[in-house]
């Protein structure tokens, strides 16, 4: 996986540039028009940074990192110990893809929210 450099940008104003539209992609959050899980599938399919920037020119360096807290937010809004203890042995990339499948999950749920 490339390195993601750290961003100089505070945590609250990267967050901000998530957006949450009900008319656009079910109401999932979205970065510049692209599903965050969507950035963060690319991340661990060991995708680096820079190609993500060159695939998708009108995103920016911050944008991934806010994709990046973003899942992990997700991750922890609701932590139990077993997680917390399991999430201390994952490799880096077994992290990402949890991180992934954390957002994928959230969204079947706001889908089903949505239909139901």
């Amino acid at each position: 996986m490339g390195v993601i450099l750290p961003s100089m940008t505070p945590t609250a104003d990267l967050l901000d540039r998530i957006t949450i539209n009900p008319s656009q992609f079910s109401g999932q959050p979205c970065i510049r028009g692209i599903k965050v899980s969507d950035i963060l599938a690319l991340l661990a399919a060991d995708k680096s940074q820079d190609e993500i920037l060159e695939t998708h020119p009108y995103l920016e360096a911050d944008d991934i990192t806010a994709c990046l807290l973003y899942a992990i937010q997700q991750d922890v809004a609701d932590p139990d110990r077993s997680q917390i203890a399991q999430h201390l042995h994952m490799t880096p990339k077994q992290r990402l893809a949890h991180l992934v499948e954390a957002v994928a999950f959230q969204e079947r749920a706001h889908r089903a929210r949505r239909v139901g």
